[in-house]
């Protein structure tokens, strides 16, 4: 008979637990680190005008539209610093096997985001240990800047992202 009364309170417990378990990690826990390498930014719309292509074309970035952007800033002169983030930049795009068509890289001259609209340069410049004149942006299919790297990012970091980013995204 004493089993029985205690029949009642194990399956309200079984039942309850669940839902108190989830709501106390959601209010009282913090995962001790992130997730993604990069830095977020507050998407800011990218749409610079006058770009022109190496070869003194003008540059379309519409062409870029519906596909991730890995976007390496140079000041100016593309140095050895500039070669091996651009390396990089390579090698995690084609470290995405079949889904690197999803992914572009463009490179540009810091001139190009001193001239661009206030908002992006406000998103870009808003932490003052990355400058605004080198490093390596990232731009969703939707033209948005979105992520930050440092000028030198970690390729495994960076390859890491970019497989989330392009797992979890159905645009792009």
């Amino acid at each position: 008979m004493a089993s029985c009364r205690l029949i009642l309170p194990a399956v309200l417990a079984l039942f309850a637990l669940p839902p108190l378990a989830g709501w106390l990690a959601v209010r009282h826990w913090q995962p001790d680190r992130l997730t993604n390498y990069g830095q977020l930014i507050g998407p800011a719309e990218f749409r610079p005008a006058g770009l022109r292509s190496v070869n003194g074309g003008s540059f379309d970035l519409g062409s870029l539209h519906g596909r991730w952007v890995l976007i390496q800033v140079a000041d100016g002169e593309c140095g050895a610093p500039c070669r091996t983030g651009l390396f990089l930049v390579r090698q995690a795009r084609l470290a995405q096997g079949p889904d690197m068509d999803r992914v572009d890289r463009l490179l540009l001259a810091k001139q190009v985001l001193q001239a661009g609209d206030r908002e992006l340069h406000q998103a870009i410049a808003a932490d003052a240990s990355l400058p605004l004149a080198a490093g390596l942006y990232l731009m969703d299919p939707l033209g948005r800047i979105m992520m930050r790297y440092p000028q030198l990012p970690d390729g495994a970091g960076l390859i890491r992202d970019l497989r989330r980013l392009l797992k979890a995204s159905s645009i792009g």
